[in-house]
C-alpha cells in the first residue's frame, strides 16, 4: 500500500534521474497517473517494481509499451502489455541455442497457439500443470486448435510475488525469467522430471514449436509444445464419420515411413480446480487397439483393428479403419489416433517416433462433442 507521500517522492525521484538521462515523458505521466489514483484511493496498489521503470532495467526493460492497472486490493491484479513476438523470438533463440550446441538443426515457430493457450490458462487461474482446468492434455489442445502433427510439452514458470497482508508485489526481468526457465528445464532436471525437458528439447525429430509466454510482471509461465510436423496430409485427412471411420491420407518426406497406426483412449473429461489438477508427466491414455494391414497381422495384449484399406506406396499411404466397436466398448471419452513413422536418417531409439496425434472426442454413441477450452 502506497502512502500518498511516498508516492509524490518516486514521482520527485522520477523527474531526476529524467533530468540526469534524459528519459522520455512517458515516466512522468505514469507516475502523474500513481499520484492521481493514491489521492483516489489509499488502498490503490500497483503491482511490480517502480525503480525498475526509473532505471531502464528490470521487467520494463526492451518492452515496446507499457499498461499499468491500479486496483483496489483483492479486486484483480496490475498487469502489463509487453512485446509479445520479441520475448517469442527471444525465447526461439534459446531453444536452438541449445540444440545447436549438441549438433542438432534448430526448429520454426509454429502457427498453432496451443503454447499459448495454455500459459495464458495456467497464468490466469493461478495452476501449474500438463492439464488444464478442463482436464484436457497437451495433445487435446493441439487437435481441437489445428494441430496435426504431433505435441510433446514443457512447461516451467517462475515468480517474484510476495504479500504482506493485502498487499502484494515484486517484478521479473521476463528476458532473464526466460533464460533462467530454459537453463533449469536443460540442467537442473534430473531430480525433478528424469532429464525429461531436456530430452524433449534435444529430441532430433522436432521441426516446430509452438511457444507460449505469459507474464503480468511478477509472475511468468512458459510453455515448449514441440511439434514433429512432417506428414502433408491430403483427401482432407485426418478425418472421422459418425459411423465410426476414421481416415488417414498423406505424403512423407524422403526418408520417412510408415510405421503403425494405433488408438488411444482417455476417459471422459472432468473439470478440475487449481488445488485438484493432475499434476506430473502426461501420456497418450490407454493404448487400446493397432491398426493391422491384414488379417494375417495380430496385435498382443490390445485389440486388433482390421483396416478397411492400408495402402503404401512409395512415400504415400492411405489407411482407413472403423473405431465403432472400441466406442461400443468404452463408450464415451477421447478416442486418439497415434501415427508412429519411421526417419530412415536416425539411428537408435529416436527411429521410431510418433509423427501425428488425432484426437476425437466422442459421446457414447460416436458423435463428435467439441469441449470448450480452460
Amino acid at each position: 500500500m502506497f502512502s500518498l507521500e511516498a508516492v509524490i517522492i518516486a514521482g520527485m525521484v522520477a523527474e531526476r534521474v529524467m533530468d540526469v538521462s534524459e528519459r522520455s515523458d512517458i515516466i512522468i505521466e505514469i507516475f502523474a497517473a500513481i499520484v492521481l489514483l493514491a489521492v483516489i484511493s489509499r488502498y490503490s496498489y500497483i503491482e511490480g517494481v517502480v525503480a525498475s521503470i526509473i532505471a531502464g532495467h528490470g521487467p520494463f526493460s526492451g518492452i515496446s509499451s507499457l499498461t499499468v492497472n491500479v486496483s483496489r486490493a483483492g479486486e484483480g491484479s496490475a498487469r502489463i502489455s509487453y512485446n509479445q513476438s520479441a520475448l517469442e523470438g527471444y525465447a526461439l533463440r534459446l531453444i536452438n541455442k541449445d540444440r545447436e550446441e549438441y549438433g542438432l538443426l534448430p526448429v520454426s515457430l509454429s502457427n498453432t497457439t496451443s503454447g499459448q493457450q495454455h500459459a495464458e490458462s495456467m497464468l490466469s487461474h493461478s495452476y501449474f500443470s500438463h492439464w488444464d482446468l478442463r482436464g484436457m492434455k497437451p495433445y487435446m489442445r493441439y487437435t481441437l486448435l489445428g494441430g496435426n502433427g504431433s505435441v510433446s510439452e514443457n512447461i516451467a514458470y517462475e515468480t517474484a510475488m510476495r504479500c504482506l497482508a493485502d498487499v502484494c508485489t515484486g517484478a521479473l526481468n521476463p528476458n532473464q525469467s526466460l533464460q533462467e526457465m530454459e537453463y533449469s528445464m536443460m540442467y537442473n532436471d534430473t531430480l525433478c522430471c528424469n532429464n525429461g525437458h531436456r530430452k524433449n528439447i534435444l529430441d532430433p525429430n522436432h521441426n516446430r514449436v509452438s511457444i507460449g509466454i505469459a507474464y503480468n510482471g511478477s509472475t511468468m509461465y512458459f510453455v515448449e509444445d514441440f511439434i514433429d510436423s512432417y506428414i502433408i496430409w491430403s483427401n482432407g485427412t485426418p478425418a472421422y464419420s459418425n459411423t465410426g471411420e476414421v481416415y488417414l491420407s498423406g505424403i512423407l518426406p524422403r526418408t520417412y515411413s510408415l510405421s503403425q497406426v494405433y488408438v488411444s483412449y482417455d476417459p471422459p473429461l472432468q473439470n478440475y480446480t487449481k488445488a485438484n489438477v493432475p499434476g506430473g508427466p502426461y501420456g497418450y491414455g490407454a493404448e487400446i487397439a493397432g491398426v493391422a494391414s491384414s488379417s494375417s497381422y495380430y496385435f498382443q495384449g490390445i485389440h486388433t483393428i482390421v483396416a478397411d484399406r492400408y495402402s503404401y506406396s512409395g512415400n504415400s499411404f492411405d489407411v482407413r479403419f472403423s473405431i465403432e466397436n472400441l466406442v461400443g466398448q468404452y463408450g464415451a471419452g477421447e478416442y486418439t489416433i497415434v501415427t508412429l513413422l519411421n526417419n530412415t536418417g536416425l539411428e537408435g531409439a529416436n527411429r521410431t517416433f510418433v509423427g501425428a496425434t488425432y484426437t476425437l472426442f466422442l459421446n457414447s454413441s460416436g458423435a463428435v462433442v467439441i469441449p470448450e477450452h480452460a
